[in-house]
């Protein structure tokens, strides 16, 4: 699965103050604030026309969002080479930051775009200066021709809130690039925010999947972090402790993007416990060298060179056991290393870090096995129903096949469901076992079909398999960019072979009804965006969803660290993600990829499987709500009536503290009881009143008598 923009509220600042720099000489992108030549790339955007603002001209992009839109578009062709360049500098605001989440730009080479995947937060409603290096347009649609082929710019910015919205650029500028220019954020290990992870460091792939440390995770992290006694300059180096025996000991970059037909220089500080240590540093696909690393600190370097345009990664692998420690690294332009500097943007959005309590051995789920016989349908109202019962998924997702003892994990974190990816490799045999392992632990499963599964093996396996108790869907393709007519064919397949569980796709967006019997999309928004553009996102694909007759599924981000996530969400932010989702019509959570590197985000996703198995029937519950107005519009809530009870369930969607005050249609005496928080609150009438922390859920029960 990739990463995907999307939208929702925002109001950090993600803004970068640009240092002391040399422009471009050939600024390439001055047509961008020109009215003519743009064309409209979206339902909603509206002609770009000239405009003063606050005495600043600009060219102003209107539009409308709507409900069913995810966001709006502009495009224009222009011709740039930007091999040279380090950023791209917008002067702009916007006529209510509330209405986006992001404003997102792609730039147009050959058949493709390179992205931006890192958003611009807009801190407010006025004139800003925001500035995306280069390196971050490090993910690709198509076949791009590379840096020197720019033929054309993509403006999008994503919907929060709908209405009418304006976007205003005063200028665009390209920054030049500075000889000896760091490419790598955060290459001090400065940057830490939750426990001792390093921002935009990571082990090499989503989350943890090795069986030895999915089954003692306090070991890989007692092996793989920063630390503040043996550091080469600043606060905190990285620390590596080797083992041979065991996988995931090894330092990756997140990625970065490349030039073609260039020399690059990799190096780090390196220093180990041990004498002739042995480490291979490299540049993921253009090669590497083995280094011995001594006692004291020394630089290490590797210098390679790029081909073609891509995104890369550098990696530091210790090959045996001992300790490594890992300071000031450097990728620059050239065959030439010369003196480490930080990057020049080395910064990360402001994270909330609100310690939840920890679990702790006793809470342990109780596992129980499934019952022998199980029958899984969709009513007439969209509920997904597992032998009559209301059903919420709530499951971990693995890319490849799980063993044993990473189902019996799932299972007693207090998951009620488990996805995993099976490849053509994957037997019929096989597969039953981990079906049965499911079984045994009381978890159903999604069964995900890699694209390599070919439409024969399909069918052997669903044929085989369909009647197993712990089948719960099909999951028969993930993210396709355009239905074809094989992919339609595995749907219909899978539909025909068993008729008695649904069978789905998953999409990066979910704008339109689209194939399947249920509605799924996947979107991993930190840290570059806010956590509540959940609601936004669940939104829309509901909009679709209820016209349709199908329940709405999402894949939210359960990992980091790697590829283009710099980090791992927080436990606020992740509780912040779910209850959006739920709120706004989602009724089952998967979450992307392995088990968490931090214990923090394990530790969330516990807390928030018990919560949801707790609220399953209120959420599905089919009873007339009493009407309820909130105080604060940053409150996202569903009220919902359960035997006979009223239950307000509530998130806060900013990081920030932020009171509350709910209105009932009609009185309740009594106390309202704050569930999973041990504490209840005395209404005065039909009015509640309470506080609520930094992307924080409250869920109310307000009893009927």
């Amino acid at each position: 699965m990739k990463l995907h923009l999307g939208p929702r509220t925002l109001s950090i600042a993600y803004a970068f103050c640009l240092m002391t720099s040399t422009l471009f000489p050939a600024n390439a992108f001055s047509p961008i604030v020109e009215a003519q030549g743009w064309t409209l790339g979206s339902p909603g955007a509206l002609a770009p026309i000239a405009a003063n603002i606050d005495g600043v001209d600009c060219l102003r992009f209107p539009c409308t969002f709507a409900t069913n839109t995810i966001r709006a578009a502009w495009d224009r062709p222009l011709k740039a080479d930007l091999t040279g360049v380090s950023q791209i500098v917008f002067r702009l605001k916007v006529s209510d930051h509330k209405k986006i989440s992001q404003f997102s730009v792609y730039l147009k080479s050959g058949k493709g775009y390179y992205l931006n995947f890192a958003a611009i937060y807009l801190l407010n409603d006025g004139w800003n200066t925001v500035s995306i290096p280069r390196t971050w347009f490090n993910g690709t649609e198509g076949n791009c021709d590379g840096w020197n082929a720019i033929d054309g710019i993509r403006l999008s910015p994503f919907q929060s809130e709908t209405g009418d919205f304006s976007l205003y650029i005063a200028s665009v500028e390209l920054i030049a690039s500075e000889p000896g220019e760091n490419l790598l954020a955060n290459s001090g290990f400065e940057a830490a925010v939750i426990e001792n992870f390093p921002d935009s460091w990571g082990p090499g792939h989503w989350g943890l999947g090795a069986p030895a440390w999915v089954a003692d995770t306090p070991a890989w992290r007692a092996r793989w972090g920063t630390v503040t006694d043996e550091v080469h300059s600043g606060s905190r180096a990285m620390r590596i402790v080797g083992d041979t025996n065991t996988a995931g000991l090894r330092l990756y970059s997140t990625r970065v993007i490349l030039d073609a037909d260039r020399d690059y220089t990799f190096s780090a500080w390196l220093k180990s416990d041990r004498d002739a240590y042995p480490v291979t540093m490299s540049i993921d696909g253009i090669g590497g060298r083995p280094v011995s690393v001594g006692k004291t600190w020394q630089r290490y370097t590797f210098i390679g060179a790029e081909k073609k345009p891509r995104a890369r990664m550098c990696t530091i692998i210790p090959s045996a056991n001992g300790t490594l420690w890992i300071d000031d690294v450097k990728l620059e332009q050239g065959n030439t290393v010369t003196d480490w500097k930080p990057a020049r943007i080395d910064a990360s959005p402001a994270a909330v870090v609100r310690p939840l309590p920890r679990m702790t051995s006793p809470e342990i789920f109780s596992v129980q096995p499934l019952s022998v016989a199980t029958t899984v349908s969709i009513d007439e109202h969209r509920r997904v129903l597992v032998n009559g019962k209301p059903f919420i998924p709530f499951a971990t997702g693995w890319e490849s096949v799980p063993t044993p003892e990473m189902i019996r994990d799932t299972a007693r974190a207090g998951c009620n469901a488990i996805t995993w990816c099976a490849t053509s490799r994957v037997t019929v045999d096989a597969h039953r076992s981990l079906l049965d392992a499911a079984k045994n632990n009381g978890l159903m499963a999604i069964v995900w079909f890699h694209r390599n599964v070919s439409a024969t093996a399909m069918r052997e396996h669903i044929t085989q398999l369909k009647d197993h108790p712990a089948v719960l869907a099909w999951y028969v393709y993930d993210e396709p960019a355009v239905i074809t007519s094989e992919i339609q064919g595995l749907y219909d397949m899978a539909r025909t072979v068993d008729p008695m569980h649904p069978t789905y796709l998953n999409y990066t967006l979910y704008e339109e009804n689209k194939l399947g019997d249920i509605a799924s999309m996947d979107q991993y928004p930190i840290p570059e965006y806010m956590p509540a553009i959940m609601a936004g996102l669940s939104r829309t694909m509901e909009f679709s969803a209820s016209r349709a007759g199908k329940p709405s599924w999402i894949w939210l981000q359960g990992s980091g660290y790697a590829y283009f996530k710099s980090r791992e969400p927080t436990g606020p932010e992740a509780e912040c993600m779910t209850y959006c989702s739920l709120i706004n019509g989602v009724r089952g959570i998967k979450w992307f990829a392995q088990k968490p590197l931090t214990a923090e985000l394990w530790n969330a996703m516990q807390h928030l499987a018990r919560e949801v198995r707790t609220l399953t029937p209120v959420l599905y519950s089919l009873d007339d709500a009493p009407n309820v107005n909130v105080s604060s519009k940053d409150i996202d809530f569903v009220v919902k009536k359960y035997s006979g009870d009223t239950y307000i369930i509530a998130v806060n969607t900013l990081p920030s503290n932020v009171p509350a005050v709910f209105t009932l249609s009609q009185g309740i005496m009594g106390k309202a009881e704050v569930m999973f928080e041990g504490r209840s609150i005395a209404m005065s009438g039909a009015v509640l009143k309470d506080g609520f922390l930094g992307y924080q859920r409250h869920v109310y029960r307000l009893p009927s008598r």
